[in-house]
């Protein structure tokens, strides 16, 4: 049996953000986690409560850049993110949360339309 990862990944939901490629993480080396915006939640508490539990030690919030959620404010996307990482350190002490904006690569449709028929 394969060790369980030490690292959870809180992102955005939106389809464009590629959470591992940029950290440099391959599937299975972290837990995801997606909410509009990676903001704190009761939810994201509970997940992340139990990733503590099988041993997960830190928390990487990774907001990004053109966020729907946050207007497209990419200001307030950062700012978003240190606050649910301080959260996330407030809130269970003994994970080390940290916050990053990805630069997404705004070329790619926002969304796209299902076909008609």
């Amino acid at each position: 049996m394969s060790e369980l990862p030490q690292l959870a990944v809180l992102t955005c939901m939106d389809f464009r953000v590629d959470p591992l490629g940029p950290l440099g993480l391959a599937a299975g080396d972290a837990f995801i986690l997606r909410n509009a915006g990676a903001l704190w939640s009761d939810d994201v508490h509970r997940s992340l409560l139990l990733a503590r539990g099988l041993g997960v030690t830190r928390v990487r919030v990774l907001a990004h850049t053109d966020c729907a959620a946050h207007d497209r404010d990419d200001a307030a996307a950062a700012a978003a993110a240190h606050e649910t990482a301080e959260r996330i350190r407030e809130a269970i002490p003994g994970l080390e949360a940290t916050a990053e904006v990805l630069d997404l690569d705004v070329s790619r449709p926002v969304a796209a339309r299902p076909p008609s028929g």
